[in-house]
């Protein structure tokens, strides 16, 4: 169960991130979704930063543990560097 969780992870953390370049790019006073680049709205003085900061926090939570359940389904298959 936990595995299938974090493997779900690989499918949440890019819908996450379109969520948060949608949401996030509101946050400008005088700009729209369509003309903020996805670097502007993380960029040091941005409006749009402290929350862009919390939102890629988190999706990089669910890329890591994505990559946990990933190395979990492949048992002893996966090679070790």
């Amino acid at each position: 169960m936990m595995r299938r969780i974090l493997l779900l992870c690989g499918v949440a953390f890019p819908l996450l991130y379109a969520v948060a370049d949608a949401l996030v790019g509101t946050q400008w006073p005088d700009g729209s979704f369509r003309d903020q680049m996805i670097s502007e709205l993380g960029a040091i003085g941005s409006p749009s930063r402290p929350l862009f900061s919390i939102f890629l926090v988190v999706v990089y939570l669910f890329m890591v543990a994505f990559g946990a359940g990933a190395w979990q389904s492949a048992g002893d298959r996966h090679r070790t560097l």
